[in-house]
């Protein structure tokens, strides 16, 4: 039950929203070399954080690193409503 909850929360983040428009947003924000390489710098965040929450899972435990990801699931995307 929490794996679908968890399922559902990382749909509801708009994660993928950002993955798939991160070009149109690019070049809303930033400059053109920049644009190219975005998607790349995204998908390489994804996989940074993966291996940071995978490490601290063993030594924190499930609750924490859960509730920290929400804390900072709600930050970036009141930072990404503010920025557009």
């Amino acid at each position: 039950m929490i794996a679908v909850h968890l399922g559902l929360l990382f749909q509801f983040s708009g994660i993928n929203a950002v993955v798939v428009y991160c070009g149109k947003i690019a070049k809303a924000s930033v400059d053109g070399e920049l644009v190219s390489i975005m998607p790349i710098l995204i998908n390489l965040d994804q996989i940074i954080g993966l291996l940071i929450s995978s490490v601290l899972l063993m030594r924190i435990g499930r609750r924490q690193i859960l509730l920290f990801g929400i804390s900072v699931l709600a930050i970036s995307s009141c930072a990404i409503l503010i920025g557009f």
